[in-house]
């Protein structure tokens, strides 16, 4: 997998874990788009990508015979089972009796703050110490 591609999961799995509540919130404020954890294991801890997407298929198939308008954003295999979807907040309770959603978190949008430039650089290090990093084994 892509480093950069590792990290920005890394980034998403901490935001998930960092807003994660006790399963099916009340909610406070009532965001539109929400992930759906689905319970059979991930890819990368042993769950099987056939069982990942008969899982992810019949919770498709739920919410549409609940007659839920949603719009499908993500789906999820690999290192977390789920799929990010934008619906209506007052369907969210009734979607988490479903037999196949272990969680649900709602999807929140954070900014990072501006970068500063901390001084001095390490890159100017050298010429201001005389001395180099030194890795030993």
């Amino acid at each position: 997998m892509d480093a950069s591609l590792r990290a920005s999961f890394c980034i998403f799995a901490f935001a998930i874990v960092a807003q994660a509540q006790a399963p099916f919130p009340q909610l406070e404020q009532t965001p539109r788009r929400w992930i759906f954890e689905l319970k059979n294991a991930p890819v990368a801890q042993g769950g099987s990508r056939r069982a990942v997407q008969d899982d992810q298929r019949a919770f498709r198939q739920a919410v549409r015979n609940a007659g839920v308008n949603f719009r499908e954003r993500l789906a999820f295999e690999n290192l977390f089972n789920g799929i990010s979807m934008e619906l209506d907040p007052a369907d969210v309770n009734t979607l988490s009796r479903s037999f196949a959603v272990k969680a649900i978190y709602p999807l929140r949008t954070y900014s990072l703050p501006p970068t500063q430039t901390v001084s001095p650089e390490l890159a100017t290090a050298l010429a201001m110490t005389g001395r180099t990093l030194c890795i030993r084994n």
